[in-house]
């Protein structure tokens, strides 16, 4: 019986390092690209701009499943050209406020940010087809001491201009591309 088991994890790690290379799932036929956006919005009266383009990169495989061979899915860079990550902050509310949408509850931090998508969105990942972008409330509360959770909620415009007071003006992204897999 031990001999069956060192055969099977042998035959295993094998299929493992032969198959770790490129996996089940296929390579994108393109791996790179640059999408240029603009958002435009309102705050009191004050209009402020966003633009900038995002650089999205194939980045490999994810292969920290333990069990790489029966399933790892693709990895996707992505950054601003103008290296600016702060661009993703359009408000941040005061310390130990209570939340927008769950009354009752008192956040640590909370913020309104820019989520301009992934690198897979833009790049035509089906696997990454949700993550478009968007504005999302970040919200940090704790339930005790040593417990801290963290919420992000997309916002619809409707919302922004009634909780937040954020008018938006022009939101507008580059479309993903069609991309081939092999």
């Amino acid at each position: 019986m031990k001999r069956f088991f060192s055969i099977i994890i042998v035959f295993i790690m094998i299929f493992c390092l032969s198959g770790c290379e490129k996996g089940y799932e296929p390579t994108p036929q393109i791996t790179e690209g640059e999408f240029p956006f603009v958002l435009e919005y309102e705050i009191n009266g004050e209009r402020h701009i966003i633009e900038d383009t995002v650089v999205c990169k194939f980045d490999g495989y994810d292969l920290s499943n333990p069990f790489p061979f029966i399933d790892y899915s693709r990895t996707w860079y992505q950054s601003l050209k103008s290296g600016e990550e702060q661009k993703r902050l359009i408000l941040e509310l005061e310390e130990n406020t209570e939340s927008e949408l769950v009354k009752c509850r008192i956040n640590t931090e909370s913020k309104v940010n820019l989520f301009y998508g992934s690198g897979g969105y833009y790049l035509g990942d089906p696997e990454d087809s949700e993550r478009v972008p968007c504005i999302n409330y970040v919200e940090e509360y704790k339930t005790s001491k040593k417990v801290t959770h963290n919420e992000v909620t997309p916002l619809t415009n409707e919302q922004l201009e009634e909780y937040f007071g954020i008018k938006i003006i022009r939101f507008e992204f580059s479309n993903p591309i069609e991309n081939i897999f092999e």
